[in-house]
């Protein structure tokens, strides 16, 4: 998923358009400054980014089309447009939020030249927006036409990313060690409520009081009896319980009225703590309605799944199941997209002077290693990425276990951090096979369900209870391939086969409760969010699995 090594092994910028040079009368008009697009008519069309498109194919109505990309400081793109209708051209606005209109970069094209290629450095962080239009658009006319737009980032295409250990050190001789320890205490105390897990966590930390922190630190650890009380123990504000959506009704064909969204943020961890954040990166390459309507079809799957009366709606007709709703995508010209991607888990969601900061919370598997001591592993998240692109409905959406909203249908809304990988080990296409596709979401509802009504009465919805986001994943991936390729698995051992879920589960391991220590290794492998071993960025990790 991640944009750097796609970029390495496809050619992106071959234009489309091959056409003689295009004929259109307002050519002769010139642009010689930056253009003014406060009044200029823009169509949100869409994102640049690895996991949604880097290459498309428009057709301009007399209004410039809009499509969104991140800058994380000192991005260098490459951008290039070409019409065998008209003379493209390109303005580069932003960042977003608070400066859309601010005009960064624009070129206009050569008169009679079917393309523009265009490379900016960009040097604020924050999502910006490739204008698409024609020399015409540009001089106040209109324009209509094909358009093909190509986009590459080159550098600087990552959330920035710092160790853990340069923050504790950094933080060391801005606060001192008694100051940073104490702080570290005081987390401990607000976060975490099982005494023996405060006690093990502690310990690792207590090398913060130190100056001589390794650049190999490896804290916080769980042991592995403990995943189910730990696990979650990291979300502190997202435990509250969010209540089963109200019956709701969604309509494909109307765009959104009330295109208002919460988006994530940051929040200082301690003010003692100059520069420490939690939380997370919001994403503003989805525009507010674009967001606000997948949030609205997220809702309503999951009050599908609840057969809670919810539907879908387009014109007369009514759908009132997923797959029903599914299938009616599919068949008005939709695509549907799911990946089985595993990552690094994201529980500490720390920043430092706006840099991602690398650290996992780490699971002791007690796997002896050949020179003693155990397999320590960042813990790993798991869930189904689902992709929908078509004339009514362009949606990004997640489905898991976690922590909120326990078992359930999520609307991708923050940049995903680079440390936490992103590897996807299956992927289905509703242009291949639309049935497995369609059986495989449904099946996702049909879970959302069992274990929604399951945790009805237990801390956090059943989650590290009933299963965490992999065991949701694992269930998933059993039912499409017939194996499982996760670990660790948190669900009870069960030997039930009252329904299908219930048969699945009693074929995978329970790994909290004893696990075989040989095939655990090769489900660790093949859990791992990076392609390569030695592509994951936390070397104990790496030198442990290179012993076994």
């Amino acid at each position: 998923m991640r944009l750097r090594p796609l970029l390495l092994i496809a050619p992106l910028l071959a234009v489309a358009c091959s056409a003689a040079a295009p004929t259109d009368a307002s050519d002769e008009a010139e642009v010689a400054s930056a253009p003014d697009i406060s009044h200029t008519a823009v169509v949100e069309s869409g994102r640049l980014t690895a996991d949604a498109a880097l290459s498309v194919d428009a057709k301009l109505d007399g209004k410039v089309r809009a499509y969104r990309f991140n800058g994380f400081g000192k991005t260098k793109v490459k951008v290039t447009v070409a019409s065998a209708d008209f003379t493209p051209s390109l303005t580069i606005d932003g960042p977003i939020p608070g400066q859309e209109g601010h005009v960064v970069a624009f070129k206009n094209g050569k008169k009679g030249s079917a393309s523009t290629t265009f490379e900016a450095t960009l040097d604020a962080p924050g999502a910006y927006r490739v204008l698409v239009g024609s020399r015409a658009m540009l001089a106040g006319a209109k324009a209509s036409g094909n358009v093909h737009v190509d986009f590459a980032c080159e550098a600087n295409c990552d959330l920035p990313e710092i160790a853990l250990a340069d923050v504790l050190r950094d933080l060391q001789s801005k606060v001192g060690k008694e100051a940073l320890g104490a702080a570290v205490g005081q987390w401990l105390e607000a976060n975490i409520t099982d005494a023996d897990l405060k006690r093990t966590i502690a310990d690792h930390f207590a090398q913060v009081t130190r100056s001589d922190i390794p650049d190999d630190l490896v804290a916080p650890v769980i042991p592995m009896g403990m995943l189910r009380v730990g696990q979650g123990l990291f979300e502190q504000d997202k435990k509250a319980a969010v209540p089963a959506p109200a019956t709701q009704s969604f309509d494909l064909s109307a765009l959104l009225r009330d295109c208002k969204v919460t988006r994530g943020g940051r929040k200082p961890v301690n003010a003692a703590l100059p520069g420490l954040e939690e939380g997370d990166f919001p994403d503003y390459t989805y525009d507010d309605c674009g967001l606000a309507r997948a949030e609205a079809f997220a809702s309503v799957l999951n009050g599908l799944a609840m057969d809670n009366g919810s539907a879908v709606v387009d014109g007369d007709k009514k759908y009132t199941t997923i797959e029903e709703t599914l299938r009616a995508l599919v068949a008005s010209g939709h695509r549907i997209k799911v990946d089985n991607a595993r990552y690094f888990a994201d529980f500490l969601g720390l920043a430092y002077e706006g840099k991602s900061v690398r650290a996992p919370v780490w699971v002791d598997t007690q796997i002896a290693l050949p020179d003693g001591g155990t397999l320590k592993m960042p813990a790993p998240h798991a869930h189904h990425n689902i992709y929908v692109s078509g004339p009514l409905l362009n949606a990004h959406l997640k489905f898991y276990m976690g922590i909120d909203n326990g078992t359930a249908f999520r609307a991708q809304s923050n940049v995903m951090r680079h440390w936490s990988g992103g590897h996807a080990m299956y992927t289905y296409d509703s242009n291949d096979d639309a049935d497995k596709v369609v059986k495989l979401l449904s099946l996702g509802g049909a879970l959302r369900k069992k274990w929604m009504l399951a945790g009805t009465d237990k801390p956090a919805l059943g989650y590290g209870t009933i299963g965490v986001c992999t065991d949701s994943t694992a269930i998933l991936e059993y039912a499409a391939e017939g194996k499982v390729t996760l670990f660790p698995l948190a669900h009870p051992k069960t030997d039930a086969a009252t329904d299908e879920i219930d048969a699945i589960l009693a074929k995978l391991p329970a790994d909290v409760e004893g696990f075989d220590h040989e095939g655990a290794l090769t489900r660790i492998k093949t859990s791992l969010p990076f392609a390569r071993i030695d592509d994951v960025p936390f070397k104990p990790f790496v030198t442990s699995m290179k012993k076994l």
